[in-house]
């Protein structure tokens, strides 16, 4: 199946059938106008530069989304402002170091660096190995109708093949970015 532009399309594409229920506006200039949401962001799992592994939870929510428009769709991770302030605190605010979001993406690697980022400040936080999140397709539910779209759970690796995972960065408002990275986003869902 070719890809579309049409996000209400690329939704269905994405969630094998289920149509989207509604639009969420957000406003924010980093982000493309029109996302499509692949699944409510649950977990992060991060390789912080010390080596140490960690999970970032994301009980306030937040979403797995898409630009449709991306050449290599790119992933963005909008949360909420609640979400968005703690990680200020938490990772801006004791940042050692800085960059350019597109020169961290140049630094990482990756068929996502070779297409250009929003111009902001970033600090890194680590090297993505997961991302969890939740979300209904068609033919997921319980065991009795498989049909009723339950939500399930679902666990993407990055860089399990080209070893090239993205670098999760938080910019000055407390706002997630990935940086680099070789996946994509086909209907099957988030490959490298």
């Amino acid at each position: 199946m070719p890809k579309t532009l049409n996000p209400s399309k690329r939704y269905r594409s994405y969630h094998w059938g289920f149509g989207p229920g509604n639009t969420v506006r957000i406003n924010d200039d980093t982000l493309p106008d029109e996302l499509v949401e692949m699944g409510a962001l649950r977990w992060l799992w991060v390789t912080l530069p010390n080596g140490e592994e960690v999970e970032l939870g994301f009980p306030e929510g937040g979403w797995v989304a898409i630009d449709v428009k991306h050449p290599v769709d790119r992933l963005y991770l909008p949360v909420p402002k609640q979400t968005m302030r703690a990680l200020k605190r938490r990772y801006w605010d004791r940042r050692t170091e800085e960059w350019e979001l597109a020169a961290l993406a140049d630094a990482v690697g990756g068929r996502q660096a070779g297409y250009d980022y929003p111009s902001v400040t970033v600090a890194p936080i680590g090297v993505v190995t997961d991302v969890i999140y939740l979300t209904s397709k068609r033919g997921d539910g319980s065991p009795e109708d498989p049909q009723d779209g339950a939500p399930s759970e679902y666990i993407h690796a990055f860089g399990e093949e080209s070893g090239v995972p993205p670098v999760l960065a938080v910019d000055g408002r407390g706002r997630l970015h990935l940086a680099g990275g070789n996946y994509t986003v086909p209907r099957a869902g988030i490959r490298d």
